[in-house]
């Protein structure tokens, strides 16, 4: 439990979270403009019915719209929205802060007065 071991252990988890996270989210969203594009199209060719240009191949065009729809749907509602849970870049820092300051054996120091609102605002 060598703190500079801990540290390297710590950033590196964090920044693989930080990844995970934010490719989750990427791929989310892509999902959902992926979805807004689709609702669009079917939109516009309802939209050019209403105004009397109908045309035999709309009606195979939106049949394949509502299937890339139900699938783009299906999708999202089966992958929860992923947390918008960042570790923070000082994480390290403060888990051997707090390792040293809970061992009496290793550190006899106190809390420094404000020192958890100067952590959580950097």
């Amino acid at each position: 439990m060598h703190p500079d071991l801990v540290a390297v252990f710590v950033e590196e988890y964090r920044r693989a979270w930080n990844d995970a996270q934010a490719g989750q989210m990427a791929a989310r969203a892509k999902t959902e403009r992926d979805l807004a594009q689709v609702e669009r199209k079917i939109a516009g060719i309802l939209s050019a019915i209403e105004d009397g240009m109908y045309e035999p191949s709309m009606k195979t065009r939106m049949e394949e719209l509502k299937v890339e729809k139900a699938r783009l749907s299906s999708g999202l509602a089966e992958t929860p929205e992923p947390p918008a849970l960042r570790l923070h870049p000082r994480l390290a820092d403060h888990y051997c802060w707090m390792s040293l300051r809970t061992d009496p054996a290793l550190s006899p120091r106190s809390d420094p007065p404000g020192y958890y609102v100067f952590w959580f605002m950097t």
